[in-house]
């Protein structure tokens, strides 16, 4: 970062650009690059020793910045003696600055790093800063015992403090990275009157500076928390809807619901147009009042239609087109009545999100899990959001017409725990995901521990995830009934009537075509 508007930069700035064969990068103070911008180190010259604090808050605002790549602090003037140091270093670590060396010229060149691990050592690297090698040690491969701030709460059954002592994968994996990295930790619990500790409250702590990380495995797809870093995904985890096991789970059927309401308005509109249009053409026939909509609902239902033959050639022809989208709506409506009454008007369990849709049912979540919830699934007029504590006991008490919209990872630890205890297990996990996603931590920004304790989690995983694939399909729109009980709709019998449609145009028109050309062929009679 050279500010190229003070003096003392230009020849820094004009050197760079002429004779730095490596990428180089000259701001001012109004450097915006929108995309990200790829660094391995940073050359950060400083007119002196106390506008550091500005200069790090400016170029902590620009993309190309990142605390962890390897930064090169330069003082372009001499300074008068060493005793600046201590408190120039102790700010850059307090900035969350590790990885740096400070140059400057006192009675010589002079170069400092710094490491707050080791009894917060200032070494000196004036005798080895022609060996790049040992100017940026990694100083988190041994940590001393350094006391890392953590934040930790239960989220019963996946992590849960029983007699003074925490349980959980997520406490096993923090005790993990900890020992690798030689380091100890304290962790900031939440009191124990607030029950409904989450998330949020560990990103205000993060946030304060009261804690370095959260080390609760955070679903994230659920809250899009700003100023702050996450992990690498260390588990893949959705969200899914936990069923009861009953047989009392009844189908919403009756006449009205085979078709939607938009269905419904378009055969409406269909109905009045051809009762509009037998009205204006039965002008040979003289019917009983109310007698052009009874033809119409006798079309629908598929009765053939009557005097036919009487009407105009034009008329004949408006009339055939407006048949041929009853015979559309008429097959459509007769498929799904008689599936409606071919399925069962109960279930004793579902298995996909359409028949989720059609059932009377209430599903228990929080906001933050409802809000992310696409609401193409049609299943946010079931959600009933309540807190997680409520949840908890909530879930114990099974009931016909209660289900849980939980993340994957909780289903399972809790279907595992009922399994332990109890030989019928009351819940199931629908297959059909409704969120997929994957957990990570939350660090503060630019953390120093950020890279290593992603290395630790990619070494504890075998840098991958294909050992924690998902057991469940995801959620494809059009695939929500099973392969043994197809309901038939309009996709299955689009190209018959687009063959019927192209055919009766063909028909229609050769007939017109012989009735003008051959008149005499044709004789009016009735039916």
């Amino acid at each position: 970062y050279i500010n190229s508007d003070l003096h003392f930069t230009r020849d820094i700035s004009s050197w760079f650009i002429n004779y730095n064969k490596c990428p180089s990068i000259v701001a001012t103070k109004f450097f915006d690059i929108p995309e990200y911008v790829s660094t391995q180190g940073n050359f950060i010259f400083l007119e002196a020793a106390t506008t550091i604090g500005e200069t790090i808050e400016e170029i902590q605002k620009y993309p190309f910045w990142k605390s962890r790549n390897e930064n090169h602090f330069i003082i372009c003037t001499p300074v008068v003696g060493t005793e600046f140091l201590p408190n120039f270093l102790n700010y850059l670590w307090r900035n969350n600055i590790l990885n740096f060396v400070v140059v400057f010229v006192y009675k010589q060149l002079e170069v400092f790093s710094y490491n707050p691990f080791n009894n917060n050592e200032i070494i000196n690297l004036t005798n080895r800063a022609y060996h790049s090698d040992t100017l940026f040690p990694d100083k988190l491969k041994n940590l001393n015992g350094y006391e890392l701030k953590v934040s930790i709460f239960p989220t019963i059954p996946m992590t849960m403090k029983i007699k003074e002592e925490w349980y959980g994968r997520d406490y096993q994996q923090l005790k993990m990275v900890t020992s690798i990295m030689n380091a100890t930790f304290s962790l900031l619990e939440p009191p124990a009157e607030n029950e409904n500790f989450s998330h949020k409250h560990a990103y205000k702590d993060i946030i304060s500076g009261k804690t370095d990380f959260c080390f609760v495995s955070h679903f994230h797809e659920m809250n899009h928390f700003e100023g702050v870093e996450f992990t690498y995904p260390h588990q893949n985890n959705a969200l899914v809807i936990l069923m009861p096991i009953t047989q009392n789970i009844k189908k919403r059927r009756n006449l009205l619901s085979i078709f939607k309401v938009t269905i419904w308005i378009l055969i409406t509109v269909l109905i009045a147009t051809i009762t509009v249009a037998l009205k204006l053409a039965n002008n040979l026939h003289k019917d009983l009042p109310g007698a052009q909509f009874l033809h119409v609902w006798a079309c629908f239902l598929g009765v053939s239609f009557p005097y036919l033959r009487r009407k105009h050639p034009v008329i004949k022809y408006q009339l055939i087109m407006l048949l041929l989208m009853t015979i559309v709506f008429r097959t459509a409506f007769h498929c799904l009545l008689i599936s409606s009454f071919v399925n069962r008007g109960s279930v004793d369990k579902i298995t996909n999100i359409s028949d989720l849709e059609n059932v009377d049912l209430k599903i228990y979540t929080s906001e933050s899990f409802g809000r992310i919830v696409s609401k193409s699934y049609g299943l946010h007029k079931k959600f009933v959001f309540i807190s997680r504590r409520e949840r908890n006991k909530l879930i114990y008490n099974v009931e016909p017409d209660v289900a849980f919209l939980e993340t994957l990872i909780f289903a399972e630890s809790f279907l595992h725990g009922l399994k332990i205890q109890e030989k019928n297990v009351p819940y199931y996990i629908l297959p059909e995901l409704l969120v997929p996603g994957f957990d990570n931590y939350i660090f503060q920004k630019y953390s120093p521990y950020l890279g290593k304790v992603n290395e630790c989690l990619m070494k504890e995983l075998q840098y991958g995830l294909s050992n924690n694939l998902f057991r469940y399909k995801p959620y494809v729109p059009g695939n929500g009934t099973d392969d043994d009980n197809i309901v038939l709709n309009m996709l299955h019998m689009h190209s018959v009537f687009y063959l019927l449609i192209l055919g009766h145009h063909q028909l229609v028109y050769q007939i017109q075509l012989v009735s003008i050309t051959n008149p005499s062929k044709f004789v009016e009679e009735d039916y």
